[in-house]
């Protein structure tokens, strides 16, 4: 959105003649996308594009082409594989409890919750760049031995790949990594605002589940370990919707824009 409206009042004034594609990387139109006068506008689904017309964004600039992500998302390897390479059993079931670099709100205590209400699940909560998480996730760990903090890590594919189930607030990229990786998803409580409709785009669409509150969260997050039909219901609607080749394609559309040929 910056950058949009930075490069908008560049071409208002003259001092910018290159064309402009922006990316919206909510599974949403945000406030103030009107304002903005680029070329084209990447957003992440077809459904997404009459709400985008509505705002004043016209329909043949919009190219719902997916929100791109970094290539280690869209070459999944062998849960098994992955779980080895972290030190886990092939046979543990592992969730993945992530809140973003900076981690999220009471991400102690729903992971305890998690703990109990999913015995026998190895859990991995990736604590991003909080110390003071981690350092209480570790004094968590000694008393309860299936949880393992981590700290801010570049694995974050590899945990993906390994992960039986994924806890995660539903921030745009974080749930577009998961959606590629197809993992069962549940999101946790969002920040109000984009986060919001993300929330609301994926569970109407079957791509996650989600709970009112973490006792609800971690109940659902049970019904997916355990239940191998809702699970693969899950991972069917995220192979429908999931669009793993949007960093080419976006590559392809500047170049289309930019009058070059692709090499």
């Amino acid at each position: 959105m910056y950058g949009a409206e930075l490069l908008t009042y560049m071409k208002r004034q003259g001092l910018l003649r290159q064309k402009t594609v922006a990316i919206a990387t909510d599974y949403t139109c945000i406030p103030f996308w009107e304002e903005t006068r680029c070329d084209a506008y990447v957003v992440g689904h077809e459904d997404l594009i009459p709400e985008f017309v509505q705002k004043g964004i016209p329909r043949e600039k919009l190219y719902p082409i997916g929100i791109p992500v970094d290539p280690a998302y869209t070459s999944p390897k062998s849960a098994a594989a992955a779980k080895a390479a972290l030190g886990f059993l092939p046979a543990d079931a592992l969730a993945v409890v992530m809140g973003g670099s900076m981690a999220f709100g009471e991400m102690r205590q729903f992971a305890r919750l998690a703990a109990a209400g999913l015995r026998g699940t190895q859990i991995a909560v990736l604590c991003g760049r909080d110390g003071r998480l981690l350092d209480q996730m570790r004094q968590e760990a000694e008393q309860i031995p299936t949880l393992h903090p981590v700290g801010y890590t570049y694995q974050v594919p590899l945990y993906l790949d390994a992960a039986d189930l994924l806890f995660t607030k539903p921030g745009g990229l974080t749930s577009t990594e998961a959606l590629c990786k197809r993992v069962p998803i549940i999101h946790t409580a969002p920040i109000p605002g984009c986060e919001t409709a993300n929330l609301r785009f994926f569970c109407s669409r079957g791509l996650s589940l989600t709970g009112a509150d973490a006792s609800e969260q971690i109940a659902a997050g049970r019904r997916l370990l355990h239940q191998c039909d809702l699970r693969e219901q899950m991972k069917a609607a995220q192979q429908r919707n999931a669009k793993p080749n949007a960093a080419a394609a976006c590559t392809a559309l500047l170049c289309k824009l930019a009058g070059e040929e692709r090499i």
